[in-house]
Order: C-alpha cells, then structure tokens, then sequence
C-alpha cells in the first residue's frame, strides 16, 4: 500500500494542492480519482480518507499515520466506511430494489444518512470502478453527488 510520503514524493504537485485546500477549509465532499495505475487506484481512496479525518495531522498537514482514524482506514475497517464495487457476473454497478439490496447503490447510499458512530462524523464512501455504474444507477447517484448528505467524502 502506498503511504502518504511516497504519494506526496511521485505526486507532489497533487500533495501540495490538497494540503492547500486542506488549509483554506476547502475540501470538496467528492473526488473523481483517474490513473492507469491499479494500485494506486485502490490505494489513493484510503490516503485521501485518511488525509481528510486525520485526528493529529502533521505540521505541513499530511496525516499522521498512527491515529486511530488513520489506522482504522489503513486496515480498512474504520466505522463509517463504506466501499462499493462491481459484484455481479455483468461486472456492473446496479441501483438495487431498495437500501436492504446488498452491494448496489441504494444500500450505499443509505449508509450515508444513518447517524455516525465516529467523533469526527465524517462518513467516507468509495466506489471502485465508478464507470461500471449502469445508467439508473448513474441517473440515481446523481442527486447523492449534487446534494450530499452533511459530514460525507465520496471517493470514485
């Protein structure tokens, strides 16, 4: 897994940006991540979680690595985070019948608008593959993405 110093050392024009906006206050609720880079794709989501609900940022604002926010994301089984990928043969993103339809949008969704178990509030929502939506579930997480629920980063 890539950690944040060797992010910031291959991307530093992208590491010093989001510090920045970090700084201003500015973090959007959502991030579009595009790379050709299979690792990084699955392993940037996680440093920018991290980056954003980091208890203790270091000085220069990258996150410190050892907090309880920082390690649960690592291991990946922080409170309030909430993956979503493609699950079927068809290799697809379905809208699903309702949020008790597992591994589809819906029951994603829904995950946002339940009361926080964390301090921070923050829920932290990734879709890998996002472009393997199908086009209801496109049309349906739209309105997610124009409106989103209070305390909510979503990752794609």
């Amino acid at each position: 897994m890539y950690d944040w110093r060797s992010f910031e050392r291959q991307f530093p024009l992208l590491a010093n940006s989001l510090k920045e906006v970090k700084r201003a206050g500015r973090l959007a609720h959502s991030y579009l991540i595009v790379s050709s880079n299979a690792d990084l794709r699955m392993d940037f989501p996680i440093l920018l979680a991290m980056f954003a609900t980091c208890e203790f940022p270091l000085p220069d604002g990258a996150p410190c690595g050892i907090c309880d926010n920082c390690r649960t994301l690592e291991n990946r089984i922080y409170p309030d985070l909430f993956v979503l990928a493609p699950t079927s043969k068809s290799r697809q993103i379905t809208v699903g019948l309702d949020e008790t339809d597992p591994d589809t949008l819906r029951s994603f969704e829904y995950q946002f608008y339940l009361s926080s178990s964390n301090v921070l509030g923050l829920k932290v929502g990734i879709i890998y593959d996002c472009d393997a939506m199908n086009e209801s579930a496109q049309n349906a997480f739209l309105k997610t993405l124009e409106e989103p629920p209070p305390n909510s980063l979503i990752l794609m």
